[in-house]
């Protein structure tokens, strides 16, 4: 899979910054991923997901082997 990195002016005040990354990079939001780092029972993870999705942190407890995640 080819890929490449983009700049753009990010706008701090804005709420979903995967969705303003994407229109801003003139991309489809399912394609521009955004990096969510959160914590598993207290143990850091990392976790990509398109820019148009949510992460449920039950669902990414579970995946982790974990009970809560925050």
């Amino acid at each position: 899979m080819n890929h490449e990195l983009g700049a753009y002016d990010h706008k701090a005040a804005a709420h979903e910054t995967g969705l303003q990354a994407a229109t801003a990079l003139g991309e489809p939001a399912q394609l521009v991923l955004k990096r969510l780092v959160l914590q598993v029972d207290g143990s850091p993870v990392c976790a990509l997901i398109p820019s148009d999705r949510a992460l449920g942190m039950k669902k990414l407890a579970l995946a982790f082997g974990g009970k809560t995640a925050r």
